[in-house]
């Protein structure tokens, strides 16, 4: 009997489920079935399907090996010996180790989710460890609009297992003098490092909150200020009629504002078209690339967002699309700074330039040119089956395009089903 497993090392998360694929070739000149053991974790958290699976000589099949882990299983890497015997013959059994690796994650909660307040609030977040290995959560909090400051007392703080934390976090903002109610909307993320070597990679958990920021001077306020303001400028209008009752009546307009007599006669000096459009003015335009990071082929169809820094953080003033061939412009811009968003589907967002955030000035009557940028792609996977049998394949990637043109970027080995993952995009690939 020869016992082949699809995976040696399995994730899993306590509470959840993971599955190994055992394929049995019966060696024996009769027929035979087999049956699995599994020792390592709970009797009752194992599942074998089937339970018995008979075999003519030389035929292979499956078995499908089920574990469900525990809530309360210890976190790290465990040994799980599967052990798969003759119930029939008396072939010697088969024994396969697999590595059982149990990560812990915790979760996150803010309460309230949405405070209505003047130019600073206050939330409390609650950190809760709902896995079995203490952890230690460092905690961030960002706004897509650059608009709010938080400040987390403590910024780092230890969760025991099965524990809660609390932490305040106190946001700030700009003061608004007048107008709407704004909802600034904020993103609070917590990084999670086990206290122990068990996990590798930290656990990342994301949650969201609302800071209704209120004016000083609300809409019935400012409804009062207007009333009266419309009454003293009614009044001063009536004083100044009466003062000036006995000055003469003259006017003046700009030429653009006299009419032609006859289709023949000539416009007045300094007169504008009644038709048409206006001349350019102040415009300014913003012109570059868009590229591809991996290969730098030119990538159509990215969403170029201009903003500009207003009194309560940036304002969306224009956007237009890349063509094919890589190029864009933003045009209609008034003489200021600006502040690039380069985003689109698969692709990931950035400002102008790549790694930081840098503003862009637009000139009068002028073109900013050249304001070119590289965006990444999101990692793409390629995945499929080898008609192999037992033979163990090498499957490979490799670019048809660019610097790595032919060289292996990604290589595994399976029998059956294999995945490359992680292959940058878009790109040939053989």
């Amino acid at each position: 009997m020869r016992v082949v497993a699809d995976s040696r090392r399995v994730e899993v998360e306590p509470g959840r489920s993971a599955t190994v694929v055992l394929q049995v070739l019966n060696t024996a000149d009769a027929i035979d079935a087999v049956g699995v053991n599994v020792s390592g974790v709970p009797v009752e958290s194992v599942s074998v399907t089937p339970q018995r699976l008979q075999l003519s000589p030389n035929a292979a099949g499956k078995i499908t090996v089920g574990v469900v882990v525990p809530s309360s299983f210890a976190s790290g890497r465990h040994r799980l010996l599967v052990e798969v015997f003759s119930q029939d013959t008396a072939s010697p059994p088969q024994c396969l180790d697999i590595d059982l690796d149990v990560v812990a994650r915790p979760g996150l909660r803010a309460r309230p989710n949405v405070v209505r307040a003047w130019c600073s609030a206050r939330f409390t977040v609650e950190l809760v460890n709902g896995g079995n290995v203490a952890l230690d959560a460092t905690l961030s909090a960002h706004d897509s609009n650059r608009a709010v400051h938080a400040r987390f007392t403590p910024q780092r703080r230890r969760v025991e297992p099965g524990g809660m934390a609390p932490v305040v976090m106190a946001v700030r903002g700009r003061r608004m003098i007048s107008g709407a109610e704004v909802d600034r909307s904020l993103t609070v993320e917590v990084q999670a490092a086990p206290v122990t070597a068990a996990v590798d990679a930290p656990v990342v958990e994301r949650t969201g909150v609302v800071w209704r920021q209120r004016p000083l001077l609300s809409q019935r306020v400012l409804t009062a200020l207007t009333v009266l303001g419309s009454v003293a400028a009614a009044a001063t209008l009536v004083w100044m009629g009466k003062a000036s009752a006995a000055d003469p009546v003259t006017k003046q307009a700009p030429a653009s504002f006299f009419a032609r007599q006859r289709a023949s006669s000539v416009a007045p000096a300094g007169a504008l078209p009644k038709t048409g459009q206006l001349p350019a003015g102040v415009g300014g335009e913003i012109s570059g690339t868009v590229l591809a990071a991996n290969d730098a082929r030119p990538v159509g169809r990215i969403l170029v967002q201009a903003y500009r820094m207003g009194p309560h953080g940036l304002i969306g003033t224009s956007s237009t699309t890349s063509r094919a061939d890589s190029s864009y412009a933003l045009a209609g811009l008034f003489p200021t700074g600006y502040y690039l968003k380069f985003s689109g589907a698969g692709y990931v967002t950035q400002w102008y330039p790549n790694r930081s955030t840098q503003a862009v000035t637009a000139i009068a009557q002028g073109v900013t040119a050249d304001i070119n940028v590289r965006i990444a792609t999101r990692p793409a996977s390629i995945s499929g089956t080898v008609e192999s049998g037992e033979t163990l394949t090498t499957v490979a990637a490799r670019p048809l395009l660019g610097p790595r043109t032919g060289k292996a970027i990604a290589t595994t080995t399976a029998r059956g089903g294999y995945r490359l993952a992680g292959l940058p995009a878009p790109a040939p690939t053989n």
